[in-house]
């Protein structure tokens, strides 16, 4: 029979990164915001969510506990101007790192030049 809880080093296992990710907001009441997550492959994901909570954690399941750092932006914009600021972020990241497809993923794209691009494509829409 096995194990209800599994244990590592006293600690109780993260199955789903739910306890991992429990300071993000969960609920839809936000609207919607920006974000960047890294993977351990080296991939960075640039995206837009409802309930960022559960968005890094169905990130966390799909890449099997892979993900590295993750980094909600605070901003809010209104209706659909989210979206151009994260195609304007995606469009930035494109010429510092290397765009999977035509996806929000990249390859050799580093934190501070994620979060740089992203930063960058919501001041200039606060500016316009």
């Amino acid at each position: 029979m096995g194990a209800v809880i599994s244990l590592l080093d006293g600690r109780r296992m993260e199955r789903d990164g739910r306890e991992r990710f429990g300071l993000y907001p969960r609920g839809a009441g936000y609207g919607r915001l920006l974000y960047a997550l890294g993977l351990s492959n080296g991939r960075t994901k640039i995206g837009v969510c409802m309930s960022p909570r559960s968005r890094f954690v169905t990130h966390w399941v799909a890449s099997e506990g892979a993900v590295t750092w993750s980094h909600l932006f605070a901003q809010r914009f209104q209706g659909k101007d989210i979206l151009f600021v994260e195609r304007d972020a995606c469009a930035r990241a494109a010429i510092v790192g290397n765009r999977v497809r035509r996806t929000e993923t990249f390859t050799d794209l580093s934190r501070d030049d994620a979060l740089r691009c992203v930063r960058a494509a919501i001041a200039e829409a606060l500016a316009a």
